[in-house]
């Protein structure tokens, strides 16, 4: 893909979600299982695919919202009935409950949606008097390591998720909000869909553009020989490669991770799937955009804080298995470190024979910077999943006995 194509608006965001990620995900045995129809994939040729909707009496809905916009609300929720969106791959799948009962009432079908990278969440295109936005959608179905369960308590969790990080303050942080979600059944056994909104919060005055983070190294499966994106941004500000990387894409990533960690006790899935990078129409670097708000708590770091903890899962030491060194460290050392800067690192020596060791002391040094109290929380290795996988959104973590490379 050529850079200049990357201000092309919600199509060539698209385009770079669901076709510049070729050799991307490498990084684990698990990383390219899909069991969704290939129709229903990424990969897909089909621009889109259409996705059923039945009207559900507003009763037997839980609405969970985060300030949302008015005629985003309406699209989906009235005085009498809820429009609830279902993943036509579970369509009359018995196994799944409540679905039955959804497809008892009404339905018709929405207009077209795009799959995004994770394959679950979709692009809604734009539909009139209703502002852009995704669905992240119940899909129990391998996809990668898990299972793609939405439960009940997912989305109430991302929701409040989302009120949440209004609070960070931090110039080169955002993040896509996930301001409405709609729930059937209870929390034992319920499940339901987010609405995300395409506008990053802070909003901002002026245009920019979006680039998720594999595709700036991503090969585009329909342009091969050109040039990784992340080359092209380098070329277009004529700076040092390395110097370029680290202040514009590592250490902003690093910060906003920090911060959200010492502030919120939010520790981020910044991994490249989750996590954008906003230029302004010059190519600019501006910031850094993480979305996925199924993210772990830290109660003691919020309990420190004086905030509460009131939320019904993913708490360290309440309802998290693993423990609180495994999880820093499987976000930070696996999601960020290896499954994201090492390949940032790996595509500056193939295109400019760089010194991947230098990015890794660059990043360490500023790591330990801006995250001082690290020792506290972190393990002296690298914690990542076990090799399996299961209808289980908690897969355990082992200690891989390796040292940290980039922290």
């Amino acid at each position: 893909m050529k850079l200049q194509h990357v201000l092309g608006g919600a199509r060539a965001l698209s385009h770079l979600e669901r076709y510049v990620n070729a050799e991307t995900r490498t990084y684990s045995a698990a990383s390219a299982v899909n069991e969704v129809r290939p129709r229903f994939q990424p990969a897909s040729r089909e621009l889109c695919f259409l996705l059923p909707e039945f009207a559900i009496p507003r009763e037997e809905v839980s609405i969970f919202e985060d300030a949302l916009p008015p005629k985003l609300r309406s699209r989906y929720v009235s005085e009498t009935e809820c429009w609830f969106p279902v993943h036509p791959e579970i369509l009359n799948d018995s196994s799944i409950p409540h679905l039955s009962e959804i497809e008892a009432h009404p339905s018709r079908r929405m207009h077209c949606v795009s799959p995004m990278a994770s394959t679950r969440t979709v692009y809604v295109f734009r539909e009139p008097n209703v502002p852009a936005h995704y669905l992240k959608l119940h899909l129990p179905r391998q996809i990668s390591r898990f299972y793609r369960f939405m439960r009940y308590i997912t989305v109430e969790f991302c929701v409040a998720m989302s009120e949440d990080l209004r609070h960070l303050a931090l110039e080169q942080f955002a993040y896509l909000p996930e301001s409405l979600a709609m729930a059937v059944g209870d929390r034992e056994n319920g499940w339901g869909v987010l609405v995300r909104e395409t506008e990053p919060r802070p909003k901002v005055s002026d245009q920019r553009a979006y680039i998720p983070f594999f595709a700036l190294y991503g090969k585009d499966v329909d342009r091969p020989t050109d040039r990784p994106l992340l080359a092209q941004l380098i070329d277009a500000s004529g700076a040092d490669p390395v110097e370029f990387t680290f202040t514009k894409l590592i250490e902003p990533l690093i910060a906003t991770w920090c911060h959200a960690v010492q502030e919120r006790g939010i520790i981020l899935s910044a991994h490249a799937e989750n996590v954008l990078l906003e230029i302004d129409a010059a190519f600019n670097p501006t910031r850094v955009v993480h979305r996925d708000l199924d993210v772990e708590v830290d109660p003691l770091i919020r309990s420190r804080r004086g905030i509460h903890t009131d939320f019904h899962k993913n708490r360290i030491d309440i309802d998290v298995e693993a423990s609180r060194a495994a999880i820093y460290s499987l976000n930070y050392d696996s999601f960020m470190g290896h499954h994201l800067f090492e390949y940032l690192a790996r595509t500056l020596q193939q295109v400019y024979g760089s010194d991947a060791e230098a990015l890794r002391s660059m990043a360490r040094t500023s790591f330990h910077r801006v995250f001082q109290e690290a020792d506290e929380f972190f393990p002296e290795t690298v914690y990542y999943y076990k090799n399996r996988a299961g209808r289980s959104e908690q897969v355990p973590l082992i200690d891989t006995g390796k040292k940290p490379v980039w922290r």
